[in-house]
């Protein structure tokens, strides 16, 4: 389980190759082991498709797993591998139940099954409960339940928050489709958070995905580190970029980091990278000097 953890680390790094090998090597230490089986295929390698924004790759790989799945299900648990029937619960809820429920969702597969696997083995609670939770809006979504809809996403949301936000994130950019066309939750606000939020963690490919959402749902979306404001000679000639002249003029109003990384769609992180390159262009001691020098050269 060590080296599945290692794997896991690699697959949300985007790193498949990395993934893929340890998956291997974790099912060479209990070969045949279908709780190891299970945790390669349907958790490592989907989740390593998932963060290069490969769905067709995690729905082919989440597919294999179900054979282990079955045998998970169908095998009385002392014969489990090395698991006590104490101990069985706590590994079933790992991610792989409720993953494969949302992905199901996500892509119009049998959801409730899925869910009902989940459920069966102990998996419908804490990270788990997350993407159930989504899953089960999407149902509601297609049944015309909106308010449920949103209600459950809400859910969602709340189980994802003691997690790392990428996981919420990866969550809503499944279902954003779903939510758009079904009319529940708020998709267009959760495809500029996510798009910000994988931007600001270096997963491109999944903030890319948020803003081809976004387009298709008619919502104009700043390209992606390009700014949009004209750099005066003076600036320009400092270095000053289009994407930092947006901020500036931004801090010329007063507006903080939050606030500009709500109005550019960009992560705060982001945000403090661009005033402090700010700060040194211009020669300034700190950010409240270059407030003042961007009031007085601000044409906006």
């Amino acid at each position: 389980m060590a080296i599945s953890l290692q794997a896991l680390v690699a697959a949300i790094q985007g790193d498949g190759r990395a993934a893929e090998q340890g998956a291997r090597r974790a099912e060479a230490v209990i070969p045949g082991d279908p709780e190891v089986r299970l945790t390669s295929a349907s958790q490592v390698q989907v989740l390593a498709a998932l963060f290069r924004d490969d769905v067709r790759r995690a729905v082919h790989c989440a597919a294999s797993a179900d054979e282990y799945a079955a045998e998970m299900l169908a095998a009385p648990r002392r014969a489990r591998g090395f698991y006590s029937p104490v101990q069985v619960p706590l590994v079933a809820r790992g991610r792989s139940w409720g993953l494969r429920a949302l992905l199901a969702a996500s892509t119009g597969g049998d959801t409730e099954t899925a869910i009902e696997q989940a459920e069966q083995m102990g998996a419908a609670a804490s990270w788990n409960r997350g993407c159930l939770a989504y899953a089960e809006a999407v149902l509601a979504g297609h049944k015309g339940q909106t308010d449920r809809a949103t209600s459950l996403a809400d859910d969602g949301a709340a189980a994802f928050a003691p997690f790392a936000p990428w996981w919420n994130n990866l969550a809503r950019r499944l279902v954003a489709e779903a939510a758009l066309e079904d009319g529940w939750g708020e998709p267009v606000a959760w495809m500029h958070e996510a798009a910000a939020g994988f931007t600001a963690t270096g997963h491109a490919q999944l903030a890319s995905a948020c803003r081809g959402i976004l387009r298709r749902a008619g919502v104009p979306v700043p390209r992606s580190g390009r700014g949009k404001a004209q750099v005066p000679p003076q600036l320009k000639r400092l270095g000053v970029t289009s994407r930092e002249m947006d901020v500036y003029l931004l801090v010329a109003r007063g507006c903080s980091n939050a606030e500009i990384a709500d109005r550019l769609f960009i992560s705060p992180k982001t945000v403090e990278t661009h005033v402090a390159k700010l700060v040194a262009k211009t020669g300034q001691a700190g950010r409240r000097e270059l407030v003042a020098h961007a009031a007085r050269n601000s044409t906006a």
